[in-house]
C-alpha cells in the first residue's frame, strides 16, 4: 500500500507533469505527498558558475554564492506553497489531499534519496526528459541515480522532446 509520496520538483512545467498522475495514486490511496525543491548549495553555485575548485577560491566568493542560495531557497518556497495551494484547491471533499512541501539545500539525486529515507516515503514520482518517448527514457543525471538507488517503486514519466 502506498502511503506517502515524494515528488522532486525543479520549478519546471515539464516536472509538473508528473501532478496528475501522483494525485491519482494518491487519491485512491488516501496518501501523503510531499513536494520537494533541492536548491544547489552555496558552495555548488560557486564552483558551477566559475569552475573553481580551490577551497580558497571558494571561500573568497561564498559571500555572494550564499545570498543567491537564499534567494533560490526563497523562490522554490514561494513555488511550492503556490503549488500546493493550486493542488489542494483542484480538490473536492470526497477526495482530500495531504500535501507538504519541502526545500533542501543539496544535491539532487543524494538529497531526493535522504529525503525519501527520512520521511519514509513508498514511492518517489518524477518526470524526465526523453529523447524519444518512454522507450528512450533517460536513466542518467539525477533520475537515472534515483531510479538505480531508491529500494521502492519510482513512477516516471517521461516528456517527448524529439
Amino acid at each position: 500500500m502506498i502511503r506517502h509520496i515524494l515528488l522532486p520538483l525543479n520549478m519546471s512545467t515539464s516536472a509538473e507533469a508528473i501532478l496528475p498522475h501522483a494525485i491519482e495514486v494518491a487519491r485512491g490511496a488516501n496518501t501523503r505527498l510531499t513536494l520537494l525543491t533541492v536548491v544547489p548549495t552555496a558552495e555548488e553555485r560557486i564552483t558551477e558558475a566559475a569552475g573553481i575548485s580551490a577551497p580558497g577560491e571558494l571561500l573568497a566568493r561564498a559571500g555572494g554564492a550564499t545570498r543567491v542560495a537564499a534567494r533560490a531557497s526563497e523562490a522554490a518556497t514561494e513555488y511550492l506553497s503556490d503549488l500546493r495551494a493550486r493542488l489542494l484547491a483542484g480538490c473536492d471533499d470526497a477526495h482530500p489531499l495531504e500535501i507538504d512541501t519541502r526545500v533542501v539545500a543539496g544535491r539532487p539525486g543524494d538529497t531526493i534519496l535522504r529525503l525519501a529515507a527520512e520521511i519514509q516515503v513508498d514511492l518517489i514520482a518524477m518526470a524526465g526528459h526523453g529523447r524519444r518517448g518512454l522507450r528512450r527514457a533517460p536513466l542518467g543525471g539525477c533520475v537515472g541515480e534515483v531510479v538505480r538507488r531508491f529500494h521502492g517503486p519510482v513512477l516516471l514519466i517521461a516528456e517527448d522532446r524529439s
